[in-house]
């Protein structure tokens, strides 16, 4: 089943309309409409913390949603700081994890200062971060 046809079922299952799990989410109802018409709008645009919040509401887990092994990842690192110790292992510096992945490096910037930056990024985005920097996607997922 496509993970937009599995997230109507469940939102269905819950008891919950449309309107009401927009609602809960802190989303438009055309935002959440789009997760339920597009199948690959959850990974593409939607962002990591509305993720996991639907998920936890539809009792859902997100691993299986999104057909992400359940790889354990083997360290208590925050997210930033599994990101430095990740670029200064590789000898990437700021400029080229910026240029590789599509951003400025005020971004890079703040992903190393957060260790929540990342909430704010797309499973997508996340995921091209984690080929970059050679490190399992579960590891700066954290779902």
């Amino acid at each position: 089943m496509k993970i937009n046809e599995t997230i109507k079922q469940a939102r269905i299952a819950c008891g919950f309309n449309d309107r009401e799990l927009a609602d809960h989410l802190g989303i438009t109802i055309s935002e959440y409409m789009d997760i339920e018409f597009h199948e690959d709008e959850l990974a593409s645009v939607v962002d990591l913390h509305v993720v996991r919040q639907l998920c936890q509401i539809l009792q859902l887990d997100a691993y299986d949603l999104l057909r992400i092994p359940e790889d354990n990842c083997s360290t208590d690192q925050k997210r930033n700081e599994l990101i430095i110790s990740q670029m200064n292992k590789l000898g990437i510096s700021n400029e080229d994890l910026a240029d590789r992945i599509g951003f400025e490096v005020v971004a890079v910037e703040e992903m190393q200062a957060d260790p929540d930056f990342l909430e704010k990024w797309t499973y997508n985005l996340i995921k091209e971060l984690a080929k970059v920097l050679e490190l399992p996607i579960q590891c700066l997922l954290r779902l």
